[in-house]
């Protein structure tokens, strides 16, 4: 008997937020203890390392000028992100891989 085959390969690009909550405790005195967020967690509101991956990516390999990428996570992600945001990801991957250069 002879079999046919076909897949399909597609790609799904999703927004997911993770919320972290800390619980504020105060003594009698009235100092005030915070429970720690975990590492790197350090703004109210931050863009994760997948933001980051894809926005250096887009504009140090595909050479994709900030004002599209910025157009592409608002348009197609409901994520605003900064020309000033591209520029601060790009220098951070620059500062991580420095050392490489060397």
């Amino acid at each position: 008997m002879e079999h046919e085959s076909r897949q399909v390969v597609d790609l799904d690009i999703s927004k997911f937020v993770t919320e972290w909550q800390a619980q504020i405790l105060e003594d009698d005195q009235g100092k005030r203890y915070v429970a720690p967020f975990p590492e790197g967690v350090v703004r109210p509101v931050q863009y994760g390392i997948g933001v980051k991956v894809n926005s250096v990516y887009m504009s140090q390999y595909q050479l994709i000028p900030y004002n599209r990428i910025e157009d592409h996570f608002q348009e197609r992600l409901n994520i605003p992100v900064s020309n000033g945001s591209i520029g601060n990801f790009n220098q951070d991957a620059y500062n991580r891989l420095e050392g490489f250069d060397q």
